[in-house]
């Protein structure tokens, strides 16, 4: 570790584990309680396993397979998991901001949270995944300038939980662990 509280990188260990990745775990044994580290394999299995359908618009795609590609890097070097988790919250901005023109929301919503707004109003978001949606666009606002002090545990908490807020159910999200576009409200 150094001064920035993490792995400093060097010509021999950057395609070594970051010591904070090491800290992920899965539970074993479910009766007992037992954990045990988590696999390379196993991490990348479950950042893979969330898919977008072809229904969604290219450009959200795309923001999707960065995030994706970057947390995919970041056992080797950990801050790469809040920099895809920023950049998770711009497929998210994305994908409300293309459903929203899809709805044909009124032109002079420009903000984030005047579109989740309108897309409660509409049925898009249900109301039961509106704290859901306030809460990416409160994670959102706090921006880049503090995820260095986030502490590791945090980190790994928010990037243990990443099959639950990486697709939300909303506009064009997660149903299952395959996302669709365009929503439609739950019947």
């Amino acid at each position: 570790m150094t001064e920035h509280g993490f792995k400093e990188l060097t010509r021999e260990n950057w395609l070594e584990p970051d010591p904070l990745s090491l800290a992920f775990s899965n539970v074993h044994d479910v009766a007992m309680g037992e954990t045990r580290r988590m696999s390379p394999e196993e991490g990348l299995g479950y950042i893979l396993e969330p898919q977008l359908s072809t229904s969604v618009p290219q450009d959200v795609r795309a923001l999707f397979a960065v995030a994706r590609g970057t947390m995919c890097y970041g056992y080797y070097f950990y801050p790469l998991y809040m920099l895809a988790a920023e950049q998770l919250f711009r497929v998210a901005e994305a994908a409300v901001h293309h459903r929203a023109e899809q709805l044909k929301a009124p032109k002079n919503l420009k903000k984030f949270a005047t579109k989740l707004k309108f897309l409660v109003g509409s049925g898009a978001i249900t109301v039961a995944d509106k704290d859901r949606w306030d809460a990416i666009r409160t994670l959102r606002n706090e921006g880049a300038s503090r995820w260095h002090r986030r502490s590791a545990s945090t980190s790994v908490g928010f990037a243990s939980s990443r099959r639950s807020w990486v697709a939300p159910s909303g506009p064009g999200f997660v149903s299952g662990h395959t996302c669709h576009w365009p929503c439609s409200p739950r019947a």
